[in-house]
C-alpha cells in the first residue's frame, strides 16, 4: 500500500485489482496537483509503470480519464482534471496531512508553468505569497500576471492560503478587462471636443449633481455607444476611483418597473470591480432575492438591504459612480413615463449609498424630452467632424487626395463615409460628385451606386429587393427570392454559386445562424425603407414565399422568422396574420422596429408592452373609445404599471365616450383602483352596476372572460365598500373564496391583504401560506385571538424592519399588546398603493410632505410605544418607506389627505386606518357584532399614545408639539381652528366627551369614529381637555 491508497473512496479502488486501484489514486494525484498534463507523464509517474502490464495500464488510464476533461486532447495532447475531481483529491491529502509531501513528490517531476503555479499557490510562494499579490492587485497593468495568479489559486482551492484574496484578484482583471473593452477598434474615431467636454461635465456632476445626465443625442450609427465606450475608457486610464456600470436598454433584463432589479444588477457589476465586496456584495444580493412578499409592497424601490454594504464597498477608498445608459430611446418607447422613473429611481439609489452618480445618457428621438429637470446637459452628435472623419478614411485605406471628396459627401455619417469610401477604393472618385448634397439620401444613394457597378446582374437583383428577407441561404435564393425577381429555375450549383458570392459581400450581409446570411444590421437598420419603397408589390411576394418556406422548416427560430415576414404584409393589409403569441414574444427590439407601424402594435401589445400609439394629444371630448386603447390600458394593467396606464387613461379614455355598464369599462375601473384613483373607481363601479352585479350570484367564482386582476380588484372593491355583503358572499361560495384565495396569495396584489384578507377571515376561510407570501393580517388574527402566546410581540417581519430604520432598541417596560400592534402596523399592505399614487400627478406633493413630517416625528422619537426608549432613523430610506417601516403609515395618509382636502388620498387613508385599528384590536370593518377580543372601542396604539402624553411632564406642550410634527407649517391651535372649522359637530361632541368623562379617551372615541385623521386624535383628545378650546 502506498501513500495515496487512502485519497480516493474505498468503494472506487474495492472494484478494481489492487495494483490498478493503487495506480488510479497515485495518478490522479498527479493530476489533481497539475495543469493541463500528459496522460502519459502522469502514468509514468506511478509507481506501478514499471509493473503493471498493458492491460492494467490501460485501466489505469481509462480510470484517470474518468476524473479529467479529455476534451482537448485531440488538439493538445493533454487532460486537465475536473475541478470538483481535484477538490476532493485535495481535501482528502489534507485530512490526511499528506499535502506538503505531495507538492514535493509532484514537483520532482518537471512541472511546466501552470503546474508550478498550482505548487505554488498551495506553498504560498514566489507570486502567491500574500504581499506579492497585493502588489499585483494595487499595480493593476499586468493582465499576464493576474491571470496566473487567478488560476493558480482557483485551481488550488481553498487549500491555497490566499484563496480568499481570489474576488480581489477577479476586480482587478475585471478593470483591466473595462479599459481594454474600450480599446478595442469599435469604428470610433477622434470625438476629442466632445470627450472633454463629457469629463468636465462628469466632475461638476459628481459634485453637485447626483442623478442628473449629460444626454447625447444623434441619428443611428452616428457613435453613440462608441463614444460613451471611450469616455469609460479615458477615465478607467486616468484613474483607479471610477467605478463604471453599463445599462444598455436593448437588452432584456432591464426593466424601471423592478427597481430591485435593476439595484441587483447596479451591485453585481460594482462588486465585479471593488476587491473585497464580492461576497459581502453577494450575500446581500442573495438576502434581497429570498425575501418574503408582504401585499402591497411593490418592486419600485430601492432594496435598503443592499444600501449598507454598496455604501461601505464604495466608501473606502472612496469611489465614484459613472454610469452609461444607452438606448434610452428603447425605454422611452416601453412607456412615456419610463424614462422619468428611471431618474426617480437613481435618487433615490444615491440617496441610499450616499454617493453621487455621474450619468452619460445616449439616444435618438429626445428619448429624454419628459425627463428635462434630470438633464444637466446635452450634446446633439450630428456627425463626424473632419478629423475624426480623415482619421477612419486612414484607416480604410483611401487615397488622402479625395478624403476632402468624401467628407463632402458622407457630411458627417459614418455609414456613408464607409460606403463612399468602398466605392473610392473600387471605382476611383470621378463619378463621386453626384452624390453631394444628399443630405440623409447619401446612404441609399451610395447603395445604389455600388450596386449599380456590380458586374453579376443576379446579385443585383438579389440585393433589391430581395434584401427584405432577413436570413439567406442557397435555398432562400433559389426557392424564395429568385422567383420573385427575375431569376427562376435557379440550378443547385447555380443557387450556391449566388450565395457564395453575396456571402462575400462583407458591406452588404454578414454570418448568421446555420449558414445563413444576414442583412448588416447598420446597413438594414437605413435600407430597409429603400427596398419596399422600390417595388412594394414585389417586395410583399417575397414576404408572402418567406413566410411560407419559414413556416415550413422545423426549426424555432425559423418560426419567427415567418412571423416577422407575415408582419411585414401589413404594410399593404391592415389585417392582422394569426400568428401564435409565444412565436411574438421572441421579437426582440431590433426586429420590432423594422417591422410597420401597425405590427409593431400587434407585437408589443402581445408582449404586454406599450405600443406607439396614445402619445400625444388627448382623445376629443365625447369621441367613441378606440378598441386599441382599451387592449392599450389592459396590458399596463396586467404588468402591474400604473404611472404609464394613467399616461395611457388621460389620453385616451377619460374623455372618451363608452358604454359604463358595459366590458370596456372594466380594465378602467381595474387602473382607477390600483392607481390609486378610488373616487373615480367607486364612481364608475356604480355606474357598471356595483361588484355584485358583475360577478353574478357567484361573485367569486373566476370566469373565462374576466382576466383575473380585473376579477381581484373587483373583490377588492367589495371587501373594502361593501364589506358584509362581501362576507355573505363568502359564506355562500366558499369554494369560490378558496379559488379566489389561491390565486390572489401567489400574486403580489394589495388588496388581497387588505379588507378582502378580514372578509375572508370573518367567513371562516382558511388560508395557508403560499411561496413567499407575507401573510401580515392573519398574523395579527393570530395574536388577538390567543393563538399564539400573548407575551410575544407581534410579528417578526415587522420588528425586522423597524430595527431596520432605528438600530436594535430597548423594549423596556413596553406592553406587548401595543407592541404587536406596532409591528402589524408596519406591514400595511396600502404602501405600495400610496407609492404609486405620489408618482401620479394628482398627488406628487406626497412624497415632500411626508419628508417634513418624519423629520417632525424623528425628533418626538416616532411615537415610540410608551415604556420604550425613543425611535430615530438612522437609515437611508425616502420618507414614505420610513414612516411605513416605522408602522405609522395609516397615520401619515390620513393627515394628508385631511391638510390637503385630496379625497383620493382620503378614501385610500380610510381604508388603511380600518385595517391599522383592526390589527391594533378594534376592529373597525363591516356593521356586524365585532369578534371576541377585537372590540375595543379605541385601539390599543391610540390609547398607549392617550397616556404617554399624559403621564408626560407637560401634556398641552407634547400633545401640541405631536400636532405640528404631524402638520408641517402649521401651528396647534392653526390645526384645531381647521378641525372646528370642517367639523364643528365633531368637534363639539368629542369636547362635551372630554368633559362629561373627564377622560380623554371619551373624546378620542369620537374623533375615530367620526374618522377624523388618527395622527390627529391623541393631541386633540389631550387639548380638548383645556377650558380654553371650548366651543
Amino acid at each position: 500500500m502506498t501513500q495515496y491508497d487512502e485519497v480516493l473512496p474505498k468503494r472506487a479502488v474495492a472494484e478494481q485489482p489492487p495494483i490498478v486501484a493503487q495506480g488510479i489514486d497515485q495518478a490522479r494525484v498527479y493530476a489533481a496537483l497539475s495543469g493541463p498534463f500528459d496522460p502519459v507523464q502522469a502514468l509514468r509517474s506511478i509507481d506501478q509503470v514499471h509493473t503493471a502490464g498493458p492491460s492494467e495500464l490501460t485501466a489505469i488510464a481509462a480510470g484517470l480519464s474518468q476524473a479529467c476533461d479529455t476534451v482537448l486532447s485531440a488538439v493538445t495532447g493533454q487532460w486537465l482534471m475536473r475541478t470538483a475531481e481535484r477538490r476532493r483529491i485535495l481535501n482528502g491529502l489534507a485530512a490526511d496531512g499528506r499535502v506538503q509531501s505531495a507538492v514535493a513528490w509532484r514537483w520532482e517531476k518537471e512541472p511546466d508553468q501552470a503546474t508550478d503555479d498550482l505548487l505554488c499557490a498551495i506553498s504560498e510562494v514566489g507570486i502567491f505569497a500574500g504581499e506579492a499579490i497585493a502588489a499585483a492587485v494595487r499595480d493593476d497593468t499586468d493582465r499576464e500576471l493576474l491571470e496566473r495568479v487567478a488560476l493558480g489559486l482557483g485551481r488550488a482551492g481553498p487549500l491555497a492560503p490566499q484563496y480568499e484574496q481570489v474576488p480581489r484578484v477577479n476586480a482587478a482583471l475585471t478593470h483591466l478587462d473595462l479599459v481594454a473593452s474600450t480599446d478595442q477598434n469599435r469604428g470610433f474615431f477622434g470625438r476629442q471636443a466632445e470627450i472633454d467636454r463629457i469629463v468636465r461635465w462628469l466632475g461638476s456632476a459628481v459634485a453637485g449633481r447626483p442623478a442628473s445626465a449629460l444626454y447625447v443625442d444623434g441619428l443611428p450609427g452616428i457613435g453613440k455607444s462608441a463614444l460613451l465606450e471611450e469616455v469609460a475608457a479615458t477615465l478607467l486610464r486616468r484613474d483607479d476611483e471610477w467605478i463604471v456600470v453599463r445599462f444598455d436598454f436593448d437588452r432584456a433584463g432591464l426593466d424601471v418597473l423592478d427597481s430591485a432589479g435593476l439595484t441587483l444588477e447596479f451591485a453585481r457589476q460594482v462588486s465585479a470591480q471593488l476587491p473585497g465586496s464580492e461576497q459581502p456584495i453577494k450575500q446581500a444580493r442573495e438576502r434581497v432575492a429570498s425575501a418574503p412578499l408582504l401585499k402591497g409592497e411593490g418592486q419600485e424601490r430601492v432594496p435598503e438591504e443592499l444600501g449598507p454594504v454598496l455604501a461601505n464597498a464604495l466608501s473606502s477608498p472612496p469611489r465614484r459612480i459613472f454610469l452609461t445608459l444607452d438606448t434610452l430611446e428603447v425605454l422611452r418607447a416601453r412607456g412615456e413615463t419610463h424614462p422619468v422613473r428611471l431618474f426617480s429611481w437613481l435618487d433615490q439609489l444615491a440617496t441610499v449609498l450616499n454617493v453621487p452618480i455621474a450619468i452619460v445618457g445616449a439616444g435618438r428621438g429626445g428619448a429624454l424630452n419628459r425627463t428635462s429637470p434630470y438633464v444637466g446637459d446635452q450634446i446633439p452628435l450630428t456627425g463626424l467632424d473632419a478629423d475624426s472623419a480623415d482619421h477612419l478614411l486612414e484607416r480604410l485605406d483611401v487615397d488622402p487626395e479625395s478624403w476632402a471628396d468624401l467628407r463632402i459627401i458622407a457630411d458627417g455619417n459614418p455609414l456613408a463615409l464607409r460606403l463612399a469610401a468602398k466605392f473610392a477604393n473600387e471605382h476611383g472618385t470621378q463619378d463621386l460628385p453626384k452624390a453631394r448634397g444628399r443630405g440623409e439620401l447619401a446612404v441609399p444613394y451610395l447603395y445604389r451606386f455600388i450596386l449599380s457597378r456590380l458586374d453579376d446582374e443576379a446579385l443585383k437583383k438579389l440585393a433589391v429587393p430581395g434584401l427584405v428577407v432577413r436570413l439567406i441561404n442557397a435555398e432562400v435564393i433559389r426557392d424564395v427570392v429568385g422567383p420573385q425577381v427575375g431569376l427562376k429555375r435557379l440550378t443547385v450549383a447555380q443557387a450556391d454559386e449566388l450565395f457564395e458570392t453575396l456571402a462575400n459581400q462583407h458591406w452588404l450581409v454578414e454570418p448568421a445562424i446555420g449558414g445563413f446570411v444576414r442583412h448588416r444590421t447598420d446597413m438594414r437598420s437605413v435600407l430597409l425603407p429603400l427596398l419596399y419603397d422600390a417595388g412594394p408589390a414585389k417586395a410583399a411576394r417575397i414576404d408572402r414565399a418567406a413566410a411560407k418556406w419559414f413556416g415550413a422548416r422545423p426549426e424555432t427560430w425559423s418560426a419567427v422568422e415567418s412571423a416577422y415576414h407575415q408582419l411585414q404584409l401589413m404594410r399593404r393589409r391592415s389585417a392582422v396574420p394569426p400568428i401564435d403569441p409565444a412565436v411574438l414574444a421572441q421579437l426582440d427590439p431590433t426586429t420590432i422596429a423594422e417591422l410597420p407601424k401597425a405590427a409593431q402594435d400587434v407585437v408589443l401589445l402581445s408582449q404586454g408592452e406599450r405600443s406607439t400609439s396614445y402619445r400625444g394629444e388627448r382623445t376629443a371630448r365625447g369621441r367613441a373609445l378606440d378598441p386599441n386603447a382599451v387592449a392599450e390600458l389592459r396590458a399596463m394593467n396586467e404588468r402591474s404599471d400604473w404611472p404609464e396606464a394613467n399616461y395611457i387613461y388621460d389620453r385616451a379614455y377619460a374623455d372618451a365616450s363608452f358604454d359604463p355598464t358595459g366590458p370596456d369599462a372594466i380594465p378602467a375601473i381595474t387602473f382607477l383602483w390600483r392607481s390609486g384613483r378610488w373616487r373615480e373607481a367607486r364612481n364608475l363601479l356604480a355606474r357598471h352596476g356595483g361588484w355584485v352585479r358583475v360577478r353574478g350570484t357567484h361573485p367569486f367564482t373566476p370566469a373565462a372572460s374576466l382576466p383575473f386582476i380585473d376579477l381581484m380588484c373587483l373583490l377588492e372593491m367589495g371587501g373594502e365598500f361593501d364589506f358584509d355583503a362581501c362576507v355573505q358572499a363568502l359564506v355562500e361560495d366558499p369554494e369560490g373564496g378558496r379559488n379566489v384565495l389561491r390565486l390572489g396569495l401567489e400574486s403580489t396584489a394589495a388588496g388581497v391583504g387588505g379588507a378582502l384578507r378580514f372578509a375572508l377571515h370573518r367567513a371562516g376561510i382558511e388560508v395557508e401560506r403560499t411561496g413567499k407570501w407575507y401573510d401580515a393580517a392573519g398574523n395579527a388574527a393570530a395574536w388577538w385571538e390567543q393563538r399564539v402566546a400573548a407575551s410575544s410581540p407581534g410579528d417578526s417581519l415587522g420588528w425586522e424592519r423597524i430595527t431596520g430604520q432605528t438600530g436594535p432598541v430597548d423594549l423596556g417596560r413596553a406592553e406587548a399588546s401595543v407592541l404587536a400592534a406596532r409591528s402589524f402596523a408596519v406591514l400595511s399592505p396600502f404602501a405600495d398603493l400610496v407609492s404609486t399614487m405620489s408618482q401620479l400627478p394628482d398627488h406628487q406633493y406626497v412624497g415632500a410632505w411626508m419628508t417634513s413630517v418624519a423629520e417632525g416625528l424623528d425628533v418626538l422619537g416616532f411615537l415610540a410605544p410608551q415604556g420604550s426608549q425613543p425611535w430615530h432613523n438612522y437609515g437611508t430610506a425616502q420618507a414614505l418607506q420610513v414612516l411605513t417601516d416605522l408602522g405609522l403609515l395609516a397615520e401619515a395618509v390620513g393627515a394628508a389627505a385631511y391638510l390637503h382636502e385630496d379625497p383620493d388620498l382620503r378614501l385610500v387613508g380610510m381604508a388603511a386606518e380600518r385595517w391599522r385599528r383592526t390589527t391594533a384590536a378594534s376592529w373597525s370593518y363591516g356593521s356586524k357584532t365585532k369578534p371576541r377580543n377585537w372590540a375595543r372601542a379605541v385601539d390599543v396604539s391610540i390609547v398607549d399614545r392617550l397616556a404617554a402624553l399624559q403621564d408626560g411632564p407637560d401634556q398641552y406642550g407634547a400633545a401640541k408639539a405631536q400636532l405640528e410634527a404631524w402638520c408641517p407649517g402649521f401651528t396647534a391651535d392653526d390645526v384645531l381652528g381647521l378641525l372646528e372649522r370642517r367639523a364643528p359637530k365633531v368637534f363639539a361632541d368629542a369636547t362635551q366627551a372630554a368633559r362629561d368623562r373627564h377622560d380623554v379617551t371619551g373624546a378620542a372615541e369620537v374623533l375615530l369614529r367620526r374618522y377624523l385623521p388618527s395622527a390627529f386624535v391623541p393631541g386633540v383628545a389631550v387639548l380638548l381637555q383645556r377650558r380654553r378650546y371650548r366651543i
